[in-house]
């Protein structure tokens, strides 16, 4: 565990990326004045202000974004701010509930943390699942009940930044922060006071719909400094799939900087002694509509070709899609309903179907409008669960100005880029830029494009022009160039 404080210190945000060689050269996007947290709002397409364009991309990032599990006002995102490294396999994270359909164990309107654990699902709803080892730091009388035991704390104390997040613990008067290697979380508590300092380890926590537990547990102690032990969950009491997921088991190792008898008596029996009613979910539990025939009725990405044909040819597509989004009104696209529904991802594809019907012009035009009103920041800034990043990554293609209809096809049909240029490096080493020039709120239409200074007439990429590299030049005007890209010989293959 480091002993370093400052924010250049290997505990901090700045420390992680350099730990981790996370490097990203991106857009920046500075945030217009007065807009408030859950507003949708389009990034700038320059680069702003001077001492905007000196800002470390990573200070853009937002953990606490989409990071809602209730809201009668929005759909929620149910993404949890804590550490945790690309693809790494520790997710720590602060806990405010365990039960309910709360499926990141954390909910930003909530005021109290139960502790933190090391292990989250992200965005995802029909209740949740992980949570396990639950860590919370202690002063005073030792209380081992979870409800009991938890925290008011102060949403002033709170930071949450990339790689890094810490908050003040009033009831205990104890600092917590949190960082994240590859696969280990690492937390450091800071005891104002002096006294009886614990720290509480719950091997039974889990994440489910009872706000549950695991079945199994086992510990033992390695020596002064070291615990090792595992947890089994199974389908009693919830869990992912509206306890219909997996039956699993977590292996732990846990090193105490300090020896553990100096935090007071460790007795593996006596971790968290709640009894807990189990409740075994059916197999047959959890089923409930989710979409409708306008929604799901146009998830055929595999053979759109077939589709259109099904529904009487280009004309008749093109307008019964069209009519959907005029039908979805902007104040409806952070919630759920019955038309466009970015709320769930069966109508992730839609706004990029009209390039397989030779109307490239209204995926310009729809895929702007989502990202105007489907998008926002805070933590009401996701329009629905982000299920493990599918919410964030349409936003992320669809600002970048391309999206995969079919993604096992390897065609990505164009749409129009929020930002003047947009650079992606790929896993081979190359570089491939899509420029956009006369870029606007106003000029979102494609007007003509080149590939490789190129002329390129279709309205689409094959994945391998993006794996080799190279530049996309996309020219923006006011009005739909309705030439570019609807000759039926530049439609998109067929992904069958």
């Amino acid at each position: 565990m480091s002993e370093q404080t400052g924010h250049g210190g290997a505990f901090s945000r700045r420390g992680f990326l350099a730990a981790t060689g996370a490097a990203v050269a991106s857009p920046r996007i500075p945030t217009p004045d007065g807009a408030a947290e859950g507003t949708a709002i389009m990034p700038a397409t320059s680069t702003g202000s001077p001492a905007a364009a000196m800002r470390p991309d990573v200070d853009w990032v937002n953990p606490l974004t989409g990071a809602l599990t209730t809201s009668p006002d929005t759909a929620c995102g149910k993404t949890f701010p804590g550490a945790v490294m690309p693809f790494g396999l520790v997710q720590l994270s602060p806990d405010t509930v365990s039960g309910g359909d709360n499926g990141s164990g954390y909910s930003a309107d909530m005021t109290t943390i139960e502790g933190f654990s090391f292990l989250h699902l992200s965005g995802i709803g029909c209740y949740g699942d992980l949570g396990q080892l639950q860590v919370m730091p202690q002063t005073g009388e030792l209380v081992t009940g979870r409800d009991a035991a938890k925290s008011p704390f102060e949403k002033a104390t709170e930071t949450a930044e990339a790689g890094y997040y810490s908050v003040e613990l009033g009831r205990y008067k104890v600092r917590a922060e949190l960082t994240a290697a590859e696969r280990a979380g690492i937390l450091r508590f800071t005891f104002q006071d002096a006294g009886t300092g614990r720290i509480k380890v719950d091997l039974s926590r889990r994440i489910g719909f009872d706000g549950t537990h695991t079945v199994t547990q086992q510990a033992r102690l390695v020596d002064d400094h070291t615990i090792e032990g595992s947890m089994t969950a199974d389908r009693s009491g919830g869990g992912w799939i509206c306890g219909n997921g997996p039956v699993y088991e977590v292996h732990f190792s846990m090193r105490f900087h300090r020896p553990i008898g100096a935090f007071g008596t460790w007795d593996k029996d006596d971790v968290d002694r709640q009894a807990h009613e189990r409740h075994t979910a059916s197999d047959s539990a959890g089923f409930f509509v989710e979409s409708n025939p306008d929604q799901q009725g146009w998830f055929v990405p595999h053979d759109v070709p077939g589709l259109i044909e099904l529904l009487g040819g280009r004309g008749a597509f093109i307008n019964r899609l069209n009519a959907i989004f005029e039908q979805t009104a902007p104040e409806d696209m952070m919630r759920w309903n019955d038309k466009y529904n970015h709320s769930n991802e069966p109508v992730h594809h839609m706004a990029f179907l009209f390039v397989h019907a030779g109307a490239p012009w209204l995926t310009q035009k729809w895929s702007r409008y989502v990202c105007r009103h489907a998008y926002g920041t805070g933590p009401a800034g996701l329009a629905g669960n982000d299920d493990c990043g599918q919410m964030s990554a349409w936003y992320v293609l669809a600002a970048a100005g391309f999206y995969p209809v079919a993604p096992a096809s390897g065609v990505y049909a164009l749409g129009s880029p929020l930002f003047d240029e947009v650079t992606f490096t790929t896993s081979r080493g190359t570089r491939f830029t899509i420029q956009s020039r006369h870029n606007s709120d106003v000029n979102c239409y494609v007007q003509s494009a080149t590939l490789g200074e190129k002329p390129l007439h279709r309205a689409w990429l094959r994945h391998e022009e993006i794996m080799a590299g190279g530049r996309l030049v996309l020219d923006m005007g006011p009005e739909p160039n309705k030439e570019w890209g609807s000759d039926p010989r530049w439609a998109p293959p067929s992904g069958i």
